[in-house]
């Protein structure tokens, strides 16, 4: 028996807010995911959080909104884990050390 491979797990960055654990997240009003872990993250300046997603096609680079209390909804950015530049998957196997450039955009530059 063989399970999916299909990642359902990612981070994302919420400007100027964190997350709260639990909350939904919204594509176009439609529920699609859930927060399962939050924080600020003084490195990045913003807010990161795991989120589990419902369904595959939503992946890095998906602008999001999650909900706050069932009235605002704040925009966020899905990405890989780790929330840094790391596309060769060096800092979790310890074979980058070195704190990495800080380059990501900011939600604000996306538009949902």
């Amino acid at each position: 028996m063989t399970a999916p491979r299909d990642c359902l797990i990612w981070g994302m960055r919420v400007d100027e807010s964190v997350a709260s654990l639990g909350r939904g997240i919204r594509i176009d009003g439609n529920s699609v995911g859930r927060v399962c872990s939050s924080t600020w993250s003084p490195y990045l300046e913003c807010g990161v959080a795991i989120v589990r997603m419902d369904k595959v096609e939503h992946g890095p680079d998906t602008m999001v909104r999650w909900t706050v209390l069932k009235k605002n909804f704040p925009q966020a950015v899905l990405c890989r884990i780790p929330f840094l530049n790391d596309e060769k998957r060096e800092i979790p196997r310890g074979k980058l050390v070195a704190i990495p450039e800080r380059k990501w955009s900011s939600t604000k530059q996306h538009h949902l």
